[in-house]
This record gives C-alpha cells, sequence and structure tokens, in this order.
C-alpha cells in the first residue's frame, strides 16, 4: 500500500470501512422481511441484492489494488467483474434515486426516523457515485500504465 497516491488509498480505506456497515445492514435488515407485505418483500428483495452488489463491489475494488496496484496488468476475468461492477453501481444508483424521488413526491417524511433512512439512503446513493467514479479511474489507470510498460 505504500506505492499507492493519496487519492488511491482514501479509496482503498473507504472500501474497507464500508464492508462493516453494509454486512450490518444485511444482517439487521434481512430478518425484517416477514413482517411486510408481498410487495414491499419484493422491494425488500432488490435492495438486499443490491447491497450484496456493492459488497462485492468492495470486495473486488479491495481484490484489484491488492493484486494490480500499482503497475500490473489486469486479467481479463478482472476487467469482466470490473465491468459487472459498474453496472451494479449503476443499478443501484437508480434505485437510490428512485426511492428518494418517490419519498419526495409522496411527503412521506413523518417523523425523524424516516428522515433518517432518507439521509442515510442519499449518503450511500453519493458513496456509490464515489466508488461508480473510482473504478472507472482504476481501469483507466491500470490501461495507462500496463501499456507504457509495452513500450
Amino acid at each position: 500500500m505504500s506505492k499507492l497516491t493519496l487519492k488511491w488509498k482514501v479509496c482503498l480505506i473507504l472500501n474497507y470501512l464500508m464492508i462493516i456497515p453494509i454486512c450490518l445492514l444485511i444482517v439487521g435488515y434481512f430478518p425484517t422481511f416477514s413482517e411486510k407485505t408481498k410487495l414491499e418483500n419484493i422491494f425488500a428483495v432488490i435492495f438486499f441484492i443490491q447491497i450484496v452488489g456493492v459488497l462485492f463491489n468492495n470486495f473486488l475494488s479491495i481484490y484489484v489494488f491488492s493484486r494490480f496496484f500499482p503497475d500490473k496488468t489486469l486479467s481479463r476475468l478482472t476487467r469482466i467483474l470490473l465491468i459487472i461492477s459498474l453496472v451494479l453501481d449503476l443499478g443501484v444508483l437508480l434505485t437510490i434515486t428512485g426511492v428518494e424521488i418517490q419519498v419526495i413526491k409522496d411527503k412521506e417524511l413523518k417523523d425523524t426516523r424516516d428522515v433518517f433512512h432518507f439521509i442515510i439512503i442519499g449518503l450511500f446513493g453519493i458513496i456509490t457515485i464515489y466508488f461508480l467514479l473510482m473504478r472507472v479511474q482504476i481501469k483507466k489507470y491500470l490501461d495507462r500504465v500496463s501499456s507504457k510498460k509495452k513500450l
């Protein structure tokens, strides 16, 4: 990790830090499925899949940093996984945006707990945007470094 610039160190540390709240969210949210209606359970499953996708993305970024940084060429499988990771991030981002818009439109912020959840979901969206941009930059950076090594 000593060869990483500050930008990449921050990204790596945030990937590690995000694993804990995501795991807590999975453990805390999953048992509540039976307490919901059928439609709410469908949304809960979609949300759960997306949270697992974000967890996958974090582990993938940590793997890329530990295996390929600062100057190794990405393997074909890792490139494919990074593309899948970007698609997952976009799906999460679209869902978060949709939920936030629906909450604002329906004015469903009735108590402080709702406001807290609204803020947390918004922060999660901002963090997802950050990781999405960083994954694109990781791929570009490693492609550029590996092409320079070939010359």
